[in-house]
């Protein structure tokens, strides 16, 4: 089996491969995506999810007279040959569409040293599913002790998510930066006199340790 492509190496095959392919210009943007989730409610965990995700988009520009046509693909398929298949297929489809004037990349004013904004921890990647759920079972828990009139829950749900976004131009730009997102969601159901209500409580963050603790 042929090794995937990951990051900027995706994204640098697919402009290489759509400029030999007759593209004018290119711009290409790489998603890889991480998350996990766990509900439950009452004593009882309700799921666990784990999910991947990485999709290669890529938009060619081919010259015509009056203009230029736009072609564009996309790919949950990383490996060599696949993304070479998919820059010729985006030139393809460039050729049978109309040009437009309008149409192309901007000239130049990329940016040359993009600050670390801090969207994330690498640390919190390290987090394992039972960590997560324990979060879920603690709030699940101190809710159903507030008020003896808690009978039960809509659930207690966890989720963090990981993100890597590169982005790269056949005009000489190339970036990347990760984000992430966490939060803890519960949902106490009250019950007295055959009447029912509910509320919510959340918290989220860019970091685990910045979210507010389970129990409160």
């Amino acid at each position: 089996m042929t090794q995937a492509l990951t990051g900027t190496d995706a994204i640098e095959r697919a402009l290489s491969r759509a400029k030999a392919a007759g593209a004018a210009d290119a711009d290409a943007m790489l998603v890889e995506s991480d998350s996990l989730a766990a509900r439950v409610r009452g004593a009882e965990i309700d799921y666990v999810k784990q999910a991947r995700e990485r999709v290669l988009g890529l938009r060619v520009f081919v010259a015509k007279p009056g203009g230029l046509a736009t072609g564009s693909v996309s790919t949950s398929d990383l490996a060599p040959d696949t993304i070479d298949r998919v820059a010729a297929e985006a030139v393809a489809l460039a050729r049978a569409t109309a040009p437009d004037a309008s149409a192309g990349l901007p000239d130049g004013g990329f940016a040359t040293d993009a600050p670390d904004l801090a969207l994330f921890a690498p640390g919190d990647r390290e987090v394992a599913v039972e960590a997560r759920s324990d979060d879920a079972e603690r709030a699940e828990a101190a809710a159903r002790k507030v008020d003896a009139r808690i009978v039960n829950s809509e659930g207690s749900q966890v989720d963090s998510d990981f993100h890597r976004i590169a982005y790269g131009n056949t005009r000489g730009f190339l970036g990347a930066y990760e984000s992430a997102g966490h939060s803890l969601f519960c949902e106490p159901l009250a019950q007295q006199d055959g009447a029912m209500q509910r509320d919510y409580w959340l918290t989220s963050a860019r970091r685990l340790d910045q979210l507010e603790d389970a129990a409160a």
